[in-house]
């Protein structure tokens, strides 16, 4: 029989596998490990706390587009909610050991690009090779995702 402790490094190594990024950082003693793995759809992606500590991020995720070897800032911010109808008290998410957040989908667009609002220049920023980078509330701390494809055109 397994134990639980192999099960669960066994589910964490997969999740891992899986076209996602993994990166650790020390703070204040503890190892921060984020992970960011990208999803099916292009845009859809979920950040996972590997960590054996509690992790505070920043609500607000970069977007980066690659040009050449480059990465460089794209003209969007993506927020982490989980829904268009959650309005966040705070600039700040904390993920418990082990938790698997999977915000709003970014459909390519340089505002409104997870949740429908108004904007008068809004612009699909397809195609190209984007990632996302996940940043601790202390901004001490970067996390991008793995590179992700947006179509020519929205889906």
């Amino acid at each position: 029989m397994i134990s639980p402790h192999a099960l669960a490094l066994i589910a964490s190594l997969v999740w891992i596998a899986g076209c996602a990024a993994h990166f650790e950082a020390e703070a204040a003693g503890d190892k921060v490990a984020i992970g960011i793995k990208t999803l099916a759809a292009p845009g859809a992606f979920e950040l996972r706390n590997e960590g054996s500590a509690e992790v505070s991020l920043l609500r607000s995720l970069a977007v980066e587009k690659k040009s050449g070897e480059k990465w460089e800032p794209a003209p969007v911010t993506l927020q982490l909610i989980e829904s268009c109808a959650e309005k966040p008290a705070s600039e700040c998410i904390t993920l418990a050991p082990r938790a698997v957040f999977r915000p709003v989908p970014w459909n390519g667009y340089s505002c409104g690009g997870q949740c429908p609002e108004p904007c008068r220049a809004n612009v699909y920023l397809g195609p190209g090779t984007f990632r996302v980078v996940a940043t601790t509330c202390d901004r001490k701390h970067h996390f991008p995702s793995p590179a992700f494809t947006l179509p020519a055109a929205p889906g």
